[in-house]
């Protein structure tokens, strides 16, 4: 089974808090540094579950862009989509010590993705699935509805996360009339 995840490739900076946050001072902390971004998480464990699996989107190729494509190839992901000079995504994850975790999201070129970039094979799956991220941000928005088209053309299955209820909401708010076309696309055509 090939699945395909369109959605962002970031670098991922989670900072677990070892007590409560001293505002304006230091606070005891472990810092891990990983690929990620939605997309290319479900991409991850797609393979990790034995699919063959595909991350699209559009990525950097400066040296934090290198370091997450890197690590998501070592999980036996193949990687398409354009490649822009610099400007990978960082997201900051700060988790309380009651695991509660409140991100900070810096998005890069993932947002600049637009349909006129995406090549038909890169599509050619059993399975799409669209980060929800990849629908609050234009252009990218425009080139997921097109990547849902051109995938079930493939007879391809899509799935969508909605991912983040804040994106989501201020989305929302900026869009209202932009992104109701969109949705209306995609619930076209996924069914």
């Amino acid at each position: 089974m090939r699945v395909v995840s369109l959605g962002d490739l970031a670098l991922d900076v989670v900072v677990r808090m070892r007590g409560p946050l001293a505002r304006g001072a230091d606070t005891a902390a472990d810092v891990t540094l990983s690929a990620g971004g939605q997309g290319a998480n479900v991409a991850a464990w797609a393979a990790a579950l034995g699919a063959e699996a595909r991350w699209l989107g559009k990525r950097a190729a400066d040296g934090a862009g290198r370091l997450a494509a890197d690590e998501l190839e070592r999980r036996g992901v193949e990687l398409v989509g354009p490649v822009a000079e610099a400007g990978i995504g960082v997201v900051v994850s700060l988790v309380e010590g009651g695991g509660e975790r409140s991100m900070f999201p810096a998005r890069g070129v993932a947002t600049e993705l637009r349909p006129d970039e995406l090549e038909p094979a890169w599509l050619a799956c059993d399975h799409l699935h669209v980060s929800g991220y990849a629908l609050v941000a234009d252009p990218v928005a425009a080139a997921a509805a097109r990547a849902v088209e051109l995938a079930r053309a493939h007879g391809a299955h899509v799935s969508v996360d909605l991912s983040s209820w804040s994106a989501i909401r201020a989305s929302a708010m900026r869009r209202t009339n932009s992104l109701a076309p969109i949705l209306r696309r995609l619930r076209s055509t996924i069914v």
